[in-house]
C-alpha cells in the first residue's frame, strides 16, 4: 500500500515549521555525549516549542566531514540545518507518534498546563551523491502551543517500517532512501513492528524524567 502522506510541508526542516508560526528559533543543547543528545527549540519569547531527544548512530563517524557536522551539531546548530548546509539531502522515517505524560519541569519550559504532550518519532537519513547515511533516531515532543497532544487519522498513516527491520529484510540504506523518496508507506505493516518503537518510548519517557540542568530561562 502507497501514501503519500507528509506532515512536513514542502520538505521543510522542523526549525522552519515553527519560523512560520513564531519569529525566531534558538536551539538550547542540554546534553550530548554523541549517542544522545537533549536539545529544547525555543521561540522569541523564550518558551520551548520542542524537546528533541536524539540517538545517534555510529553513520556520522564514517567521515571526517561527518564528524565535523556532527561537531557542528553539539555546537548549537539545528541537525537539518547542520547537513543542509552541507549540500546533503534530507528524508525522514515516521516510526511513531504517541501522547506521552510530561515531567514537571518539561511543563514549565513549555509554560503549559498540560501534563502531556504529543511526541513524533524519525529516523533522520541524509544522502549526498551516492553515500546514504541514517544519523540518528529522533523523538521530537511537542508543546501543546504548537502541537495538541492529539492523533489524528494521519498521523497513523505517517507510520512505517524501521530500517533496522527493513535491513534484515535485505534492503540497503540507498534501497531504504528510494523508498522513502517516493513516499512508499506502509502503515498496515508497520504494526508488526510494535517492539522496536515500544524500546523507543520507553527510553524517551526515561530520559524526560531524569534530572537535567534547564538553561537561566526557564
Amino acid at each position: 500500500m502507497k501514501q503519500q502522506v507528509s506532515y512536513s510541508p514542502g520538505g521543510l526542516l522542523h526549525t522552519e515549521m515553527l519560523e512560520q508560526k513564531y519569529k525566531t528559533i534558538t536551539v538550547q543543547v542540554l546534553y550530548d555525549d554523541d549517542r544522545v543528545r537533549e536539545a529544547l527549540l525555543v521561540n522569541e519569547d523564550m518558551v520551548t516549542t520542542t524537546y528533541a531527544i536524539t540517538f545517534k548512530n555510529d553513520d556520522w563517524r564514517q567521515s571526517e566531514e561527518m564528524c565535523s557536522i556532527n561537531n557542528d551539531i553539539k555546537g548549537g546548530t539545528g541537525i537539518g540545518r547542520a547537513f543542509k548546509a552541507k549540500g546533503f539531502a534530507i528524508q525522514k522515517n515516521v516510526l511513531d507518534v504517541f501522547i506521552t505524560p510530561i515531567p514537571l519541569w518539561l511543563q514549565d519550559s513549555f509554560k503549559s498546563g498540560r501534563n502531556t504532550a504529543k511526541v513524533r518519532v524519525i529516523e533522520f537519513f541524509v544522502r549526498r551523491k551516492d553515500e546514504v547515511y541514517h544519523y540518528a533516531t529522533i523523538a521530537e515532543v511537542y508543546a501543546p502551543a504548537f502541537r495538541k497532544p492529539v492523533i489524528h487519522a494521519v498521523d497513523e498513516l505517517q507510520i512505517n517500517i524501521p530500517s533496522t527491520s527493513l535491513q534484515q529484510l535485505g534492503f540497503s540504506k540507498r534501497d531504504i532512501w528510494q523508498l522513502l523518496e517516493s513516499k512508499t508507506i506502509v502503515p498496515g505493516l508497520a504494526k508488526n513492528y510494535t517492539a522496536v518503537t515500544e524500546e523507543i518510548r520507553n527510553s524517551v519517557q526515561a530520559i524526560m524524567l531524569e534530572p537535567i540542568p534547564l538553561p537561566a530561562f526557564c
